[in-house]
């Protein structure tokens, strides 16, 4: 049930090769432990950022998000 209110939308999985490491201005450090990150919540430029920083491992992927209610 929980499913017919969510959607699939495109995101970045992102771990750090460190302990702890920020970039592309997000304030949450990244982490061993991979993050998705919606591709709606990040600026062209961070995306490049983040693909393009050498202490993170980027991979494309998809995540579920909460369908947003119609009003």
């Amino acid at each position: 049930m929980a499913n017919e209110k969510a959607k699939k939308v495109k995101a970045l999985s992102v771990a750090a090769k460190r302990e702890r490491f920020f970039s592309a201005g997000i304030t949450t450090p990244f982490t061993y432990e991979a993050r998705d990150i919606p591709l709606t919540d990040l600026t062209e430029a961070q995306i490049k950022e983040l693909k393009e920083d050498p202490y993170l491992v980027v991979r494309e992927t998809e995540m579920e998000v909460p369908a947003e209610a119609s009003a």
